[in-house]
């Protein structure tokens, strides 16, 4: 597995596949939403298994704090505890921005997982779409 980082949409088009596939053609997210004026500016992770984008996430200073999202893993990736180590990236760019803390906001269903990543729920579940979240942060050590 390899991990790049990239910056804003200069070698954009990785990340926009696997997002296009997990977040509109998996779960229904609409194209217009999805891929927003952020890309432009945020730092995005790709993951490489055999030379073959699979996994992405995006992370940006918000001006009051910093903020990751757009975490997502093609299907036939998963399980493979991937996702942990997506986050585990995630916090080390963060902190070498100058993060102390990370926000997300989170899809109700894959709380757990932030969880085990180390995030806590606050506030109350709202719908993104179709799909209810819920805001989360991290404090990092």
């Amino acid at each position: 597995m390899k991990f790049t980082w990239i910056n804003g949409k200069k070698d954009f088009e990785n990340c926009y596949n696997v997002r296009k596939k997990v977040f509109i053609e998996e779960q229904g997210f609409a194209e217009e939403t999805e891929f927003d004026d952020i890309d432009g500016m945020a730092h995005h992770l790709l993951a490489y298994d055999d030379g073959r984008a699979v996994a992405t996430a995006r992370l940006f200073d918000e001006g009051q704090g910093f903020h990751c999202g757009r975490i997502c893993i093609l299907k036939e990736s998963r399980g493979k505890n991937l996702g942990l180590i997506l986050m585990s990236e995630i916090d080390k760019k963060a902190k070498e921005l100058g993060a102390t803390s990370l926000e997300l906001s989170a899809q109700v269903r894959a709380v757990p997982f932030y969880e085990r990543a180390g995030y806590l729920k606050y506030g109350e579940e709202y719908l993104d779409e179709h799909c209810p979240h819920i805001m989360m942060k991290k404090v990092l050590k």
